[in-house]
């Protein structure tokens, strides 16, 4: 796998500590969907978002694709959370997509600690350089 689209511009090595994970599956949010959507996955910095600092972590952070691990330990809180933030941001993403990932189509990297606060489920992907949204498998999905 090559990662030169996430490295280009930067002194960091984003996928330091990170692996390949076709087992476990993940949550992520997104919009009002039946399908998974380029546009659903793309990172900060794929929409433009840049650090404004040098630190490497929120460089990376920018650069990799947050979502949550999906797990019978992380299933109820996670429902429960993500409830609670549409609640009370009325356009916030409303469908909750269950996928796997394929071979071959990026690293993923346990980060609990982010800008917005500790989330012990929360990952890290950072994609490939050929990565298509072919290589997410949807599994399962919630309105919410």
């Amino acid at each position: 796998m090559e990662f030169k689209r996430v490295h280009e511009g930067i002194n960091c090595n984003c996928i330091e500590d990170a692996n390949e994970n076709n087992a476990d599956l993940f949550a992520r949010k997104v919009g009002d969907t039946k399908d998974l959507k380029e546009r659903d996955f793309r990172t900060h910095y794929e929409r433009g978002k840049l650090s404004a600092t040098s630190d490497c972590k929120e460089i990376c952070g920018l650069r990799g694709l947050s979502f949550e691990i999906w797990s019978d330990a992380s299933r109820a809180d996670l429902m429960k959370r993500y409830s609670i933030t549409s609640g009370i941001q009325p356009k916030a993403k409303k469908q909750l997509f269950i996928f796997k990932i394929k071979e071959n189509a990026g690293l993923v990297k346990y980060t609990p600690e982010q800008p917005s606060g500790y989330n012990a489920y929360h990952y890290d992907f950072f994609k490939e350089d050929n990565f298509t949204i072919e290589l997410l498998a949807l599994q399962e999905s919630y309105a919410i």
